[in-house]
C-alpha cells in the first residue's frame, strides 16, 4: 500500500512541475481588462495584463494603427424580390418644367355686343345672294353697292335694328359672364394685359368687365358739381364766348360757389365713395 502512495504522489510532483503556473485573474486585472485604456499611454491591455507585463509605447501604437477590416457588404441572394427593390438604388427624376400656358389661346371667350347697321344688312340679304349663285367676295362687293343706293329712311330702320340686337347682345353676355366663375375672367384679363404689353397686337385688347362690378371711383363731390351745371345751362357755348376752355369755366363756378353748398357737394361725394366701397365689398365676398 506504501509503495503505491509513493508513486502517486511521485507522479503528481511531475505533473505539477511539467505544467506551468497561470496567473491568477484578480479583481484589479478584471477592473484593468474592463477599462480598455489607451495602450500608447503605458497601460496594461486585457492581454497583457493576463500574460503578466505591460505592451511598450511602440507596440501599442503599432497595434492601434492596423488597418481595420471592412464588414463584407450583404449580398441580395435568398433576399424576396421586395427586398430586392428596396436596396436598388432609386434614379433621381429630372425636374420637368412646368408648361406655360400661350398667351395666343383665348382663356375665355364672351360673346361680343358689337353689330353695325350695315352688318345688319348684309346678313338680311345674304341668303338671297347666295341663291343668286355669287361667291363670298361677290356678296360683299354686292352688298356694299346695294347699301349705298339706299334712303336715309331705309338706313335709319337698319340702324335701329343694330341697337336693338346690341341690346339683345349686352344681355346674353352679362348673363354668360355671371354664369362664368370670376376667376376664369381674371385669368383672361391678365392675358389680354400681357399681350397689350409685348405689342404684338396692332390694336389693343380690352378688359372683360363683369356685368354686377360696381365702379372703381365713385363720383366725388367736384365731378357732381360739373354734372349738375352741364345739365342747367351749356358750358361749351359760355366758354367759346369768354374764348377759354369749358373745363376752364366750369373751374371759375366752383370757385366763386359759396362754402355751404361746396360742403353740400362734398358730403355728398362722401357718401358715394362709402356706399361705392360697400358695394365693392359685397362683390369680393359674393364673386371672389
Amino acid at each position: 500500500m506504501l509503495p503505491r502512495l509513493l508513486s502517486l504522489t511521485a507522479s503528481f510532483g511531475r505533473l505539477a512541475i511539467r505544467t506551468p503556473v497561470t496567473p491568477l485573474i484578480t479583481p484589479v486585472t478584471l477592473r484593468a481588462c474592463r477599462l480598455q485604456a489607451n495602450p500608447g499611454r503605458g497601460v496594461a491591455t486585457a492581454a497583457t495584463v493576463v500574460a503578466g507585463r505591460k505592451a511598450s509605447p511602440v507596440a501599442a501604437k503599432k497595434a492601434s494603427s492596423k488597418p481595420k477590416t471592412k464588414a463584407k457588404p450583404r449580398t441580395k441572394t435568398g433576399l424576396s424580390a421586395a427586398a430586392k427593390l428596396a436596396l436598388k438604388p432609386k434614379k433621381k427624376k429630372k425636374k420637368v418644367a412646368a408648361k406655360v400656358p400661350s398667351l395666343s389661346r383665348a382663356v375665355l371667350k364672351p360673346p361680343t355686343t358689337y353689330l353695325s347697321p350695315y352688318s345688319v344688312f348684309i346678313k338680311e340679304h345674304y341668303t338671297s345672294y347666295r341663291n343668286q349663285g355669287l361667291a363670298f367676295t361677290e356678296i360683299m362687293v354686292r352688298g356694299s353697292q346695294d347699301w349705298k343706293q339706299l334712303s336715309p329712311a331705309q338706313h335709319q330702320k337698319y340702324t335701329d335694328a343694330a341697337a336693338q340686337a346690341r341690346q339683345e347682345r349686352s344681355q346674353e353676355r352679362a348673363e354668360f359672364l355671371r354664369r362664368t366663375p370670376y376667376s376664369l375672367i381674371k385669368q383672361e384679363n391678365s392675358r389680354r394685359r400681357k399681350l397689350n404689353r409685348t405689342g404684338k397686337k396692332s390694336r389693343k385688347l380690352s378688359m372683360i368687365r363683369h356685368p354686377d362690378f360696381p365702379a372703381l371711383l365713385a363720383p366725388s363731390g367736384y365731378s357732381l358739381f360739373i354734372r349738375d351745371t352741364c345739365a342747367k345751362q351749356d358750358i361749351s357755348a359760355l366758354a367759346r364766348a369768354q374764348n377759354i376752355r369749358p373745363m376752364n369755366y366750369v373751374a371759375q363756378l366752383w370757385k366763386q360757389l359759396p362754402e355751404s353748398e361746396k360742403q353740400t357737394y362734398r358730403q355728398k361725394g362722401k357718401a358715394n365713395s362709402e356706399a361705392n366701397r360697400a358695394k365693392v365689398e359685397q362683390f369680393n365676398h359674393q364673386y371672389a
